[in-house]
């Protein structure tokens, strides 16, 4: 993913001067950063590991990454969870599940997620 992203800005920079290219690659670059942290993961482990240690590099965004990884989870397909970021590495998971494993699965996969390393639980199951 990351090459096809050089290589369409390499495309688009064709017409540019210098400091364009350069702006523009580092725009480039970070925003594949972004998206590997949004989705939490990373094609690297050891950038894993090191996006896990240092947490999120734009910051505030914490609860938009747990919320997308708890959104494309299958074990939580129907469950209406809501998250909200309530510290620099806290989130806390509300909303209505349908079973005690849809609970569990919500709290490991938010814990699992990049920069979060206290989750409160205000779930309720039906």
């Amino acid at each position: 993913m990351r090459s096809l992203v050089f290589l369409g800005l390499l495309a688009l920079l064709s017409g540019c001067n210098q400091q364009d290219r350069e702006c523009l690659a580092k725009v480039g670059k970070r925003l594949v950063e972004q998206m590997e942290d949004a989705a939490g993961t990373s094609p690297d482990p050891v950038a894993s590991g090191i996006q896990a240690v240092r947490g999120s590099v734009g910051g505030g965004h914490l609860d938009s990454r747990v919320v997308l990884r708890l959104r494309w989870e299958r074990d939580l397909a129907g469950a209406t969870i809501r998250v909200r970021a309530t510290g620099p590495a806290a989130v806390q998971l509300e909303g209505t599940l349908r079973d005690e494993a849809q609970r569990g699965r919500a709290l490991e996969v938010a814990k699992a997620t990049s920069g979060v390393e206290q989750v409160e639980d205000k779930m309720q199951v039906k």
